[in-house]
């Protein structure tokens, strides 16, 4: 299997699998007469609407992004890792603002919101949860690609369930980036 990004779906895709989910959920509701069908049909088909017009509007608000991205180097660098697409990659480049401007890995994990905080007292060390101070849209786009390539790549999905599944207490994820503890499970 490719570990890299899947194609992206096409609109028309996208608004069929949108539609179909839609028309599962409405003929449970029917099935359970919790509304009748006429009044459900007349709902479903204003919310579709309200989705179809939201998605064009965001299709029209992504485009320049899209444009700019496609221009930057760092942003094309970033959106060929797995899980890091477009717009995560011009959250990360702009945020981020140029790598050279951190003197190690560890204080730009730290600037990203990845570290764990440690606590240490009588000689043993702790860690816990992600620092708060930190920048949250980039710790936002890291969290989001990380679940990402979980989802679309082979090895990092596999990885993933392997981890999961053990006694371990580190999660894959965080192995994504080098960092203990940093990431929470999803339930």
């Amino acid at each position: 299997m490719n570990d890299e990004n899947p194609p992206p779906s096409s609109p028309q895709e996208k608004k069929a699998k949108r539609h179909a989910k839609v028309r599962l959920i409405a003929e449970a509701q029917i099935k359970t007469d919790k509304i009748s069908a006429r009044a459900l049909a007349t709902l479903l088909r204003r919310n579709l609407n309200v989705l179809d017009a939201l998605d064009k509007e965001i299709g029209t608000d992504e485009q320049p992004i899209r444009q700019d991205g496609q221009a930057d180097h760092a942003v094309q660098i970033l959106s060929s890792m797995p899980g890091i697409g477009l717009i995560p990659a011009n959250v990360i480049a702009t945020e981020t603002d140029g790598i050279k401007r951190f003197s190690d890995g560890q204080h730009y994990t730290s600037y990203s919101g990845l570290s764990p905080t440690v606590h240490s007292s009588g000689g043993k060390t702790y860690t816990g949860h992600m620092v708060a101070q930190c920048n949250r849209r980039l710790k936002w786009a890291y969290v989001e690609a990380a679940w990402i390539a979980v989802g679309c790549s082979a090895y990092f999905g596999g990885l993933y369930r392997y981890h999961e599944s053990s006694e371990l207490t580190k999660t894959p994820i965080n192995e994504l980036y080098g960092v203990d503890n940093v990431f929470p499970r999803r339930p």
